[in-house]
C-alpha cells in the first residue's frame, strides 16, 4: 500500500473530528449566551474566577483519566473560556 492510500482515511477521520470539535465549541458558546442572560438578570459579573478554577480543575482531572497532558488541555480550555466570555460580554 502507498503512503497516500494509507493516510487518506485517517485524515478524513481527523477532518470529521475537527468539525465535531468546532460544533461542540459552538454549542458551548450558545450555552454561554444563556448564562450571560441569567447573569444579567441577577446583576452578576460575566467573569467568575471561582467557576473558571472549578472548570479547569475538572478538565485537568479528566485529561489525566484520558492519558492526556493536563497542562496542554488546560491551555486549550483557557482559550475556549476566553471565547465564551467574549461571547457573553458581546451580549451586554
Amino acid at each position: 500500500m502507498k503512503y497516500e492510500d494509507e493516510i487518506t482515511e485517517p485524515r478524513k477521520i481527523i477532518n470529521r473530528l475537527n468539525q465535531e470539535i468546532i460544533l461542540k465549541i459552538k454549542e458551548r458558546s450558545d450555552i454561554a449566551k444563556k448564562i450571560a442572560e441569567i447573569k444579567r438578570k441577577y446583576n452578576k459579573p460575566i467573569v467568575d474566577p471561582d467557576r473558571e478554577k472549578v472548570v479547569l480543575s475538572q478538565v485537568r482531572s479528566f485529561s489525566l483519566e484520558q492519558n492526556l497532558d493536563p497542562d496542554r488541555v488546560e491551555s486549550i480550555f483557557v482559550e475556549i473560556i476566553k471565547l465564551c466570555v467574549e461571547t457573553e460580554e458581546n451580549l451586554i
